[in-house]
């Protein structure tokens, strides 16, 4: 990237917000103005389309390989971290992610987050998205008091009841190989006999008998069942 390069993209910021200022002061006028009401919706209507030009072409110069704002990482809307598998989108969903969990999250201290949060997939799937949701909250471009109340009112609260609860009892330590607590791969049991139970459903509508479990799915319940007992 080019000092020219630097030098647009900070011009087109400022002119940005100064369109931005300039689009809500136009704004405000056009419910007072009276006798200047014309003239004040001409000047917004003169304004918003400016604002849409500047949206296209920040737009324009993003597709082409710019950015407006360099800091700011672009994540795959959508992107979850129970499921991604790239490298560099898992990278970019980590990015300052402790700075915010001690930014905003933990500000709250009723049930500070457990050391071992990081090792609960789940866990870091939900405070992802409370993540994306506060930032949503209060994106400058489109604030609104009400999602940002929202966020503190139910969002929040919600995940942080869920992560007490699926780390009740857990702790850092609980986490070496060697501890039964440790992560394991989670397993979808009963899955065995799926392609035959999906025949038998498209094929009869439940209007029939359903197959039952074959012995091998049945010896591998017993199986954990036993295994459990022995925790």
């Amino acid at each position: 990237m080019t000092a020219s390069d630097d030098t647009v993209k900070t011009q087109m910021r400022a002119v940005v917000t100064e369109v931005q200022r300039v689009h809500a002061r136009v704004s405000e006028l056009a419910g007072v103005a009276g006798s200047a009401k014309e003239t004040a919706e001409a000047a917004q209507a003169a304004v918003t389309r400016l604002a849409e030009e500047l949206v296209n072409l920040a737009r324009d110069m993003e597709q082409a390989g710019g950015d407006l704002d360099g800091e700011v990482e672009k994540v795959v809307p959508g992107l979850s971290w129970l499921t991604v598998s790239d490298p560099d989108d898992a990278r970019k969903l980590m990015r300052g992610f402790p700075d915010w969990l001690a930014n905003v999250y933990c500000r709250w201290q009723e049930k500070p987050l457990p050391d071992c949060w990081a090792w609960h997939p789940a866990v870091v799937a939900e405070l992802l998205a409370l993540r994306d949701a506060w930032n949503d909250a209060v994106n400058p471009a489109a604030f609104s008091a009400a999602r940002a109340m929202d966020w503190v009112d139910r969002y929040r609260p919600a995940t942080a009841r869920r992560i007490a609860k699926e780390l009740t009892n857990c702790s850092l330590t609980a986490h070496t190989a060697d501890k039964p607590t440790a992560y394991r791969p989670p397993q979808v049991h009963g899955a065995d006999m799926l392609d035959q139970l999906t025949d038998w459903w498209w094929q009869t509508g439940g209007r029939e008998t359903a197959p039952g479990p074959d012995p091998a799915m049945l010896a591998a319940v017993k199986a954990r069942a036993a295994a459990d007992d022995d925790l």
